[in-house]
C-alpha cells in the first residue's frame, strides 16, 4: 500500500522569500509507523542450584581404555562435558566416587556421551563395604543421554554404578558423574511450545480475542508473514482477517519488520499478546515468519483446522523473545529409493516448516532411482543422452532384498520431477521459509546413473554391465557400497559438471550436496580425486559444497561443509578442525529415520541404536555442541533429521516414522541446551497431538505420552429444545449482554462445560433456517464459546439455548433485537459528509463483551489524529433489497451503481460466501477499509457505505475478502467509476470566489494544524500579506 501523500501550498512566493517554508511545512507528509522498543521478557525469579558434591570427590573405575589412556576416571568429575572417562570393551565393570565427607545424597546425574550402558545398577554405601541398590536401569535410549536417578539417602560416603551390559561392541564412557545433596530447583512451567523459545513468560495483562472484526496489520517487509498467518487462520476461523496497513486496535494482530525490533540475532522475533492485541516484531522477514509459527501454537489447536470451527480464538497474556541456536535446521527426504509427488512434498514442507525447520534436503539420486530431469545440452563430447536418466532410471525404485523379500509394505514408488516440478518445490519451500538443498550422490550410490548412461560404464566403474549389456544392471535392493564412477574417465567429469550446472541454475539456495558416503568399492586415491574434482565444480558454480563425513578425507575448498552421520568421531572432528570446516550433525542414532521407534514398528532398521529402538528420548537427549570432540557451537552449522527410503512408502508412512521424533530434533536445533529437559519437552509435545490430527499429520503414539486429541463435532444434531419447555431459571448464566443488538454481533457465551462440543440455537420470529437448526460450537478450557447473532431477526426478544451433544439443556438466555432505523440521506445541495450523521442507523459494532466498538481505519496515524487514509461511513445492510440482490450474480459481487461521485452512497452485495462468516469490504487501488459484515444464511453479504469525499476521481475497484462455501479464502471484486464531488461556489461582492471545503477537510488535515499556525506567525513577522490557503489531496490509485 502506498502512503497517502498530502501536499499543502499557500503563499509560496512569500514563504520562499522568508527561506523558511521548507523547514516549517514539508511538501509531503507521510505518517510514520510507530516503532516500539523491543519486547523484554522478564527474567524468572532466580532459583538456588544445588551443589555438585562429586566435584570434590575421588573417582575410580575398573579400567581405563587402553587406546586412550588419558580418559581417566577423574575426567568424569571435572565439570567439563568435553572430557570423559572411557573403558575398554567388555560388559562387566564399575565406576565409583568417594565423596569428601559423608552426608545426604538426593539425586545423581550420569552423562553418557557415547559408550552408554544398556544395563546398570546405581548403589550407595556409608563405608565402601556394604552397598545398597538404589535403582537398576535397563535403557532403550542409546548414547548421548543423561540418566537422572533419585537417591534420597541420609548418610552416603560412596556412590557407584555396577555396569552390566554395554550399548554395542565398544566400552563405556561417562563425561560427567554428578552427585547432589539437595533436589534440583523447581522451574516455572513453560508455555506449550515446540521448539522451546529462548525466553518466554506468562503475563497478567489480559487475554487477546480474535473476532470477526479483527484485522492483520502490516506493511513493507512484514506483509508476507502477515499474509501467511491470515491465510492459515481464515480457514479455521471463518473471519475475513484483511491484511492492511494501519494502527492496530485491541482486536488486531500486528506484524512489524524493522531494525532493532528484536534481539540482534539471525531470525529473531518477539511476541507480545494481551488484552491490547497481539504484536509480532522482528528485525527480518525470516524472523517474522518464525513468529507466525509460534503464534499458531499460542492459539487454540483448532487454528490448524481446514474447516471453520466455532470456538473462542484467544491467546493468553504472554511475552516471548526468541531466536535459533543453529543456522541450519534441516530435514532430509529420500525421494530416490521411493518417489514422492510434488503434492506430497508440499505436505512434507507444511509439516516441517511449522516447527521452524529452514532447510529441505532432497536426496535426488541413488542406486535405486534418478528423480530429476536433466535437459540435453547443445553438445556432449562423450555423446551422453541425459534425458535417459529419467526415461530409464525414473522408472526404477526399491523392490526386493537379495533373499527375494519385499522391502517395505509395497514396491518403491517410481517417478521423477520435471524442472517445473522442482522449481515449484523450491518456490513453495521458500514461501514457508525453507531453502532447498539438492543432493546428487557420488561417486558411490550411482547405480541409477550407470544403469541409464552407457558412457559412464568404463574400466573403473562398478558394477559392471551383464554380458551383452552396455549399462550396469538395475538395483532394487537396499545394498550399499557396490557402485562407483570411474575416476579416470573424462565422461565422468563431463556428466557431473553438466548435472551440477543444471541443478545449480534452478536452485536459488547457496548449497549443493554431492553425497560422498559409502563408496566402498572406490579405491581411496580415486575417491579423493573425484571428491576434489566434484567439489571444485560446485565452487565454480558459486555454490557451497556439502558432503557426508567420509568426503572430509579429501582436500576440500574453503567453506566446504561436512555432514556427519557415522564413523569415528575423533577422526572426523580432527579433519573438521584441520580444514576449518563447519559441520551439520546427523548422527544416525540421534536423527535417522526409519530406525524403529520401538518394537511395535514391524519395519525399519535397528542398527543405529545397537539393536534397540531409536526412541523419542534418544533423539532428544544429546548436545550437538559436544557431540564431536573439540567441535563446539562455533563450528556447528546445524542439525538435520534424515529419512531414508528403504522401508518407507508414501507420506503417511513417512510421517509415522518422522513424527514425533522430528519435534525432538527441531528443539535440539533451536533451543538453548541449558533450557532443555526431556520431561518438560514430552509434556509440551503431548499438547501437539490434536494439532497434528487436525493437519492429518500421522504420528507415532510414543508410549508414556498422553497425546492430546481433536474430536470432531458430532455427526448428528439432537432435537432442538422447545423454548416453551424451558425451566424458569437457566442452569447456568450464559452472560448474554442485556443491550439491544441489531444482528451480526459476535458474542461470547460463558459458564459452559469446558472443552466440549455444544449446540447453540437462536429461537424466535424471523430466524433463518440455518441458525434455527442450531450451530455446533466448541467451548474452551475456560467454559467459553462464541455465538454470532443472525442478521434479519425480527425486532424483540429471542431465546438463546445451549445443549449438549445428547440434547441435554446446558443453559439459555435472551437477546433483544432493536428495530431497524432506515438511513438518512444527506440533501443533494450539501457536500457529502464522510461520517454518518447522528440520525442514521448506527454502524455495525462489536458487542461490549468482545471487540472494541470502533474499528480503527487502515492507517498508520494515531487514533487521536485524523486518518491519513479516508475512511467511509458504513451502514450495514444485512438483508439486501431485491434490487441490490439482483445486481449480484451467483458467486459474485454487485454494486447499486457503476458510477458514484466522491462522497456518494453505495451499496455493495456479494454472493457465494459461507453463511455466518465475516467479510471485509475495501476500496482499491490505494486500499480504503470500508467495513465488515456477516454473511447471511443464503450466502449473501451486503454493506451500504458513504465513500470518502476526497477520493480521487477515476477508475477504482471494490473488493470483498471472505470465506467461500468450501471454507477456503475467497475474494470478489467489481470495477467502480468515481466522479468528482459536486462543488457549490459562493461569491461575495468585492472578494474572489472561494471553494467551500467538505465538512471533514480540517479534520483530515488536522495533523498539519500546528504547521499552518507556525507558518502564519512567520508570515506576520515578515510583514506578509493576507493570503488564502488552498488544500489539495492527491493519492495514487
Amino acid at each position: 500500500m502506498k502512503a497517502l501523500r498530502r501536499t499543502t501550498t499557500a503563499g509560496l512566493a512569500c514563504a520562499a522569500a522568508l527561506g523558511l517554508f521548507a523547514a516549517v511545512l514539508p511538501t509531503a507528509f507521510t505518517a510514520p509507523q510507530a516503532q516500539a522498543a523491543p519486547i523484554v521478557v522478564p527474567a524468572p525469579a532466580p532459583a538456588a542450584s544445588p551443589i555438585n558434591i562429586a566435584r570434590t570427590g575421588t573417582a575410580t573405575a575398573h579400567i581405563v581404555e587402553a587406546a586412550i589412556p588419558g580418559n581417566v576416571a577423574a575426567n568424569a568429575l571435572d565439570g567439563n562435558t568435553g572430557t570423559r572417562w572411557s573403558s575398554s570393551a567388555g560388559d562387566a565393570g564399575w565406576f565409583q566416587v568417594e565423596l569428601a565427607a559423608s552426608g545426604p545424597v538426593d539425586n545423581v546425574r550420569i552423562n553418557w556421551p557415547a559408550g552408554a550402558a544398556r544395563q546398570f545398577t546405581l548403589q550407595t554405601s556409608a563405608d565402601g563395604i556394604t552397598w545398597t541398590d538404589v535403582k537398576s536401569v535397563t535403557s532403550t535410549t542409546g548414547p548421548a543421554r543423561i540418566d537422572e536417578i533419585l537417591v534420597g539417602a541420609a548418610n552416603v560416603k560412596y556412590v557407584r554404578v555396577m555396569l552390566a551390559k554395554q550399548w554395542a561392541t565398544f566400552g563405556y564412557s561417562i563425561s560427567e558423574f554428578e552427585i547432589y545433596d539437595k533436589p534440583q530447583p523447581v522451574v516455572p512451567e513453560n508455555l506449550s511450545l515446540v521448539p522451546l523459545p529462548v525466553a518466554s513468560a506468562v503475563t497478567a495483562a489480559g487475554t487477546f480475542r480474535l473476532t470477526p472484526s479483527s484485522r492483520i496489520i502490516a506493511s513493507g517487509a512484514a506483509v508476507d508473514a502477515a499474509n501467511y498467518f491470515a491465510q492459515k487462520a481464515r480457514k479455521s476461523t471463518g473471519f475475513a482477517l484483511p491484511v492492511v496497513a494501519g494502527t492496530a486496535t485491541a482486536a488486531d494482530v500486528s506484524f512489524t519488520v524493522a531494525p532493532d525490533s528484536s534481539e540482534a540475532k539471525p531470525e529473531s522475533y518477539t511476541i507480545q499478546a494481551d488484552a491490547n492485541g497481539v504484536k509480532v516484531a522482528a528485525n527480518t522477514s525470516a524472523g517474522a515468519l518464525n513468529g507466525v509459527q509460534t503464534l499458531r501454537q499460542l492459539f487454540p489447536q483448532w487454528i490448524e483446522s481446514d474447516i471453520v470451527v466455532n470456538t473462542p480464538w484467544t491467546v493468553g497474556g504472554a511475552v516471548i523473545s526468541d531466536y535459533p541456536r543453529y543456522e541450519h535446521r534441516g530435514i532430509q527426504i529420500d525421494v530416490a529409493r521411493s518417489f514422492y509427488t510434488v503434492d506430497e512434498m508440499k505436505e512434507h514442507i507444511d509439516n516441517a516448516a511449522q516447527f521452524k525447520y529452514n532447510k529441505l534436503h532432497l536426496h535426488l539420486t541413488d542406486d535405486q532411482g534418478w528423480r530429476i530431469a536433466i535437459d540435453q545440452p547443445a553438445t556432449s563430447p562423450a555423446g551422453i543422452k541425459y534425458t535417459d536418466l529419467t526415461d530409464i532410471s525414473g522408472k526404477t525404485a526399491m523392490t526386493y532384498n537379495d533373499a527375494g523379500v519385499l522391502q517395505g509394505t509395497e514396491l518403491g514408488h517410481t517417478g521423477f520431477y520435471t524442472k517445473a516440478d522442482y522449481k515449484e518445490i523450491v518456490r513453495y519451500a521458500g514461501e514457508n521459509g525453507m531453502v532447498v538443498v539438492p543432493e546428487i550422490d557420488m561417486p558411490g550410490h550411482t547405480t541409477a546413473a550407470l544403469h541409464a548412461i552407457p558412457q559412464l560404464n568404463s574400466a573403473g566403474s562398478a558394477p559392471k554391465p551383464l554380458a551383452g549389456q552396455t549399462t550396469a544392471p538395475f538395483q532394487g535392493s537396499g545394498n550399499v557400497g557396490a557402485s562407483t564412477f570411474d575416476a579416470d574417465s573424462a565422461a565422468t567429469y563431463e556428466f557431473t559438471k553438466e548435472v551440477l550446472t543444471q541443478i545449480a541454475a534452478m536452485t536459488p539456495g547457496p548449497y549443493l550436496h554431492i553425497g560422498g558416503d559409502e563408496s566402498h568399492s572406490t579405491p581411496i586415491n580415486k575417491y579423493k580425486a573425484m571428491i576434489e574434482a566434484f567439489a571444485a565444480q560446485v565452487k565454480d558454480l558459486n555454490k557451497q559444497v556439502i558432503g557426508w563425513n567420509e568426503y572430509s578425507q579429501a582436500t576440500l575448498p574453503a567453506g566446504a561443509v561436512v555432514q556427519y552421520w557415522a564413523g569415528n568421531r575423533q577422526e572426523v572432528a580432527n579433519r573438521v578442525l584441520a580444514n576449518n570446516s563447519k559441520v551439520i550433525l546427523s548422527p544416525a542414532e540421534k536423527t535417522y529415520i526409519p530406525q524403529k521407534q520401538d518394537a511395535s514398528q514391524t519395519a525399519g532398521g535397528t542398527w543405529a541404536c545397537g539393536g534397540g529402538g531409536c526412541t523419542l528420548q534418544n533423539h532428544y537427549d544429546w548436545d550437538p555442541g559436544t557431540y564431536l570432540p573439540g567441535v563446539g557451537d562455533d563450528r556447528v552449522l546445524g542439525v538435520e533429521t534424515v529419512q531414508w527410503g528403504e522401508w518407507i512408502r508414501g507420506m503417511d508412512q513417512t510421517e509415522t516414522y518422522q513424527y514425533p521424533r522430528t519435534l525432538a530434533t527441531a528443539e535440539v536445533a533451536w533451543s538453548p541446551q541449558a533450557s532443555r529437559k526431556y520431561t518438560d519437552f514430552s509434556k509440551r509435545a503431548s499438547t501437539l497431538g490434536g494439532r497434528m490430527a487436525l493437519q492429518d499429520l500421522t504420528h507415532f503414539k510414543t508410549a508414556g505420552i498422553n497425546w492430546s486429541t481433536a474430536p470432531a463435532a458430532p455427526a448428528a444434531k439432537p432435537a432442538i429444545v422447545d423454548p416453551a419447555t424451558l425451566p424458569a431459571t437457566s442452569p447456568v448464566n450464559l452472560a448474554v449482554p442485556g443491550t439491544e443488538l441489531s444482528g451480526g454481533e459476535y458474542l461470547t457465551l460463558k459458564n459452559l462445560p469446558a472443552d466440549t462440543w455444544l449446540l447453540a440455537t437462536v429461537h424466535g420470529a424471523g430466524i433463518n433456517p440455518r441458525t434455527a437448526s442450531g450451530e455446533w460450537v466448541r467451548s474452551n478450557a475456560a467454559g467459553e464459546a462464541p455465538l454470532v447473532i443472525p442478521t434479519g431477526l425480527a425486532a424483540g426478544a429471542h431465546i438463546v439455548s445451549v445443549q449438549g451433544a445428547t440434547g441435554t439443556l446446558t443453559g439459555f438466555g435472551s437477546v433483544a433485537i432493536a428495530a431497524v432505523v432506515p438511513p438518512t440521506t444527506a440533501p443533494a445541495t450539501t457536500a457529502p459528509a464522510t461520517t454518518a450523521p447522528a440520525t442514521t442507523a448506527p454502524a455495525t459494532t462489536a458487542p461490549a463483551t468482545t471487540a472494541p466498538a470502533t474499528t480503527a481505519p487502515a492507517t498508520t496515524v494515531p487514533a487521536t489524529t485524523a486518518p491519513a487514509t479516508p475512511s467511509a461511513s458504513v451502514t450495514p445492510s444485512a438483508t439486501p433489497s431485491a434490487t441490490q440482490s439482483a445486481s449480484a450474480p451467483a458467486g459474485g459481487i454487485g454494486l447499486s451503481a457503476d458510477s458514484v461521485s466522491a462522497g456518494g452512497k453505495l451499496t455493495i452485495t456479494g454472493k457465494g460466501l459461507k453463511p455466518g462468516t465475516s467479510a471485509s469490504f475495501t476500496l482499491h487501488s490505494t486500499p480504503v477499509n470500508l467495513g465488515t459484515a456477516t454473511v447471511d444464511a443464503q450466502g449473501v453479504v451486503s454493506l451500504s457505505v458513504s465513500l470518502p469525499a476526497d477520493v480521487a476521481a477515476g477508475q477504482h475497484s471494490i473488493v470483498i475478502d471472505g470465506v467461500g462455501v468450501d471454507g477456503q479464502a475467497r475474494q470478489l471484486s467489481a470495477a467502480l467509476t468515481i466522479t468528482a464531488a459536486a462543488v457549490t461556489p459562493t461569491t461575495t461582492q468585492g472578494t474572489a470566489a472561494t471553494t467551500t471545503p467538505a465538512e471533514d477537510d480540517l479534520a483530515n488535515t488536522g495533523a498539519n494544524a500546528t504547521v499552518f499556525g507556525g507558518l502564519a506567525v512567520l508570515l506576520l513577522l515578515a510583514g506578509g500579506a493576507v493570503f488564502a490557503v488552498n488544500r489539495r489531496r492527491t493519492a495514487s490509485h
